[in-house]
């Protein structure tokens, strides 16, 4: 297999991941090539998701276009208007949540909204199931107005219950008659990732996170279009909101939530610039990778970007119960990544482990790490689970199947380097294109989709008979877990290797939170519906490809000369959810993807291109 060569003469940021450090080393293709830069600008690299009904999500409509929402409100679920506000809430309730004055004592909390407020359920022998119960019950009655945790005090134990400060309560005290909860736009945004936008829309909207939903998750260098879904906003409040690089539009109410796996893959149009090849060598290079597909590694942006703390690696620490160690690396100071706050209280626990201290520079944020410190402040600086259990949910996720990616590109690197592309008997393929369960998962730069609904499948290892004649565009490989089947040849001891080495002897840790049930993935894919065509161009920085923003403000000023100092490709083609477009432009180019590598390579290949002309 063909194996890039560092290019010469490139300046490296010494500091930032690299597509060897986590082991994305092959190409399926040496024979073809050809020079081009990646992402010079953000809007060269468009994602428009596609929904389970094969639609390509576009942005065709802003607040011109909100559904008519009825007046009369319905307050079935949450009424505290009945509620006086001068009575002082019970202490104590007794389980289980089962009458109306049990609730009407709820409700007292939320309509006196004072921090001091809180009432207690004693709950020593209910069982987990039945207190996770409460919580759901409270939770869904009061829209995360009012919060509950269970507590511990000596041999008792108790549910608490008391009023979200981080929320607005007169938000949805009522909803209007007859209208669907919840309501579905498409989110169209600029260079920024889909977790930021969504915690944008939340603060301003004042609404806890777990009020927005989506199918996956999109990066950040990119101009990106996907669907969203809020629960019991109205479209009226959400096209209200302003954001720099966000904006929402295509309201639609519906009776269903959107959940993550909810799609059927990205549709992506990039503009490749400062192409430098013959044309018939273009064409073939471009044919390759039409015919014979990529190999299906996960991209840099899935490992974070800087190499002294590696996302994989804080994996790594919570699959081995490396609570401090895991907590240092999230709080790691990282230049050019954190918010200027965040970033000085993340130095400042780097230096004196001192929670307290360093919470003083944090504003008004949300950020996991703004999370992790506050926790660790309130409960003691060794409060390390307890912090890390505070810290979003998919953010946890991201940091474990990390970890499972990096696994997975070393185990592919090895065998397509040692084995080639023949099938092997014993390899794995799908059974059937049925799931039989729902696995969690979840996932910057060229970014598609987290794997955070995909689904697992049931597969089988093939025979030394049907090893001829099985495609190996049909073969996956697992990411390790604790329900995985692992391949029935060689490969299998290889991750018994390489987790022994990583000091990782299962998935399925003590703490449940923080256990990993595996995946499969295909080892190759081929893209779909792939196209493009060459155009030339005079400015560096032309636009060459519109937006959906552009088209629907009539701002296109997309250049195209029939002859220009430049020469530019522009593809377009479709990839299942999870997979890197970034992966397909490698085999193309041969060369690093990773932002840093190409920024530089912009620099070097201007600077040259001038001083040929002035020659």
């Amino acid at each position: 297999m063909f194996k890039r060569k560092p290019t010469d003469g490139v300046r490296e940021v010494q500091d930032r991941l690299k597509e060897p450090d986590v082991f994305i080393t092959e190409y399926l293709n040496s024979s073809s090539r050809f020079f081009a830069i990646v992402k010079q600008r953000y809007s060269d690299f468009q994602v428009n998701e596609i929904d389970l009904d094969g639609q390509v999500v576009h942005l065709t409509s802003l607040e011109e276009d909100i559904p008519n929402e009825k007046e009369e409100p319905i307050t079935a679920d949450l009424v505290i208007d009945d509620v006086d506000a001068t009575e002082t809430p019970v202490a104590e309730l007794e389980y289980p949540l089962d009458s109306e004055e049990k609730w009407r004592q709820l409700s007292l909390l939320l309509k006196r909204n004072k921090k001091e407020d809180s009432i207690r359920m004693i709950v020593t022998n209910v069982s987990k199931s039945d207190r996770t119960l409460i919580h759901k019950s409270v939770e869904d009655r009061y829209q995360g107005k009012l919060i509950t945790s269970t507590v511990t005090e000596g041999e008792l134990k108790y549910i608490v219950i008391g009023t979200n400060k981080n929320v607005d309560r007169r938000n949805i005290c009522s909803w209007p008659k007859n209208l669907p909860q919840y309501v579905h736009f498409v989110l169209y945004k600029e260079n920024t990732d889909t977790i930021n936008a969504v915690r944008s829309i939340c603060k301003s909207s004042r609404v806890s996170q777990n009020c927005l939903t989506y199918a996956g998750t999109k990066d950040r260098r990119g101009v990106t279009t996907q669907r969203i879904c809020a629960k019991r906003l109205t479209a009226k409040r959400l096209s209200s909101l302003r954001f720099p690089r966000l904006w929402l539009g295509n309201f639609e109410y519906k009776e269903r939530q959107l959940n993550l796996g909810d799609l059927n893959g990205n549709r992506f149009l990039m503009a490749l610039r400062q192409v430098e090849s013959k044309e018939d060598d273009l064409e073939t290079t471009l044919l390759s990778l039409k015919e014979k597909g990529f190999i299906n590694y996960y991209g840099l942006q899935r490992f974070g970007s800087y190499s002294a703390a590696p996302t994989y690696e804080i994996g790594r620490c919570l699959i081995c119960q490396q609570w401090k160690e895991a907590i240092d690396l999230i709080l790691k100071p990282r230049p050019d990544e954190l918010q200027m706050d965040i970033q000085k209280a993340c130095k400042v626990w780097s230096e004196t482990k001192d929670a307290n201290r360093a919470v003083k520079y944090i504003n008004r944020d949300f950020s996991t790490e703004a999370t992790v410190l506050r926790t660790l402040a309130q409960q003691g600086n060794t409060a390390y689970v307890n912090a890390l259990q505070k810290a979003p949910r998919n953010v946890l996720l991201l940091y474990l199947h990390s970890f499972q990616s990096l696994i997975w590109n070393r185990i592919v690197s090895r065998r397509i380097n040692e084995f080639g592309l023949k099938v092997l008997p014993g390899d794995l393929v799908f059974t059937t294109s049925s799931s039989i369960s729902a696995s969690g998962d979840a996932d910057e730069d060229l970014i598609v989709d987290t794997e955070e609904g995909s689904r697992m499948k049931v597969v089988r290892a093939v025979s030394e008979e049907e090893a001829s004649t099985v495609s190996v565009y049909d073969v996956v490989y697992p990411l390790p877990g604790y329900s995985i089947k692992y391949p029935d040849n060689a490969t299998a001891n290889w991750y018994k290797e390489i987790m022994s080495e990583y000091g990782v002897s299962s998935f399925d840790g003590k703490n449940k939170m923080f256990a990993v049930s595996g995946d499969y993935r295909k080892m190759l894919v081929l893209p779909e519906n792939i196209s493009w065509n060459i155009v030339h161009y005079d400015n560096p920085n032309a636009d060459l490809i519109a937006t959906d923003l552009q088209k629907l403000k009539n701002q296109n000023t997309v250049e195209n000369l029939e002859s220009g100092s430049y020469k530019a490709v522009i593809l377009q083609f479709d990839l299942p959810s999870s997979t890197y477009a970034t992966m397909a432009i490698r085999e193309l180019t041969k060369d690093d993807t990773s932002s840093s590598h190409q920024a530089t390579l912009s620099v070097d290949h201007l600077q040259n291109k001038k001083a040929k002309l002035s020659e």
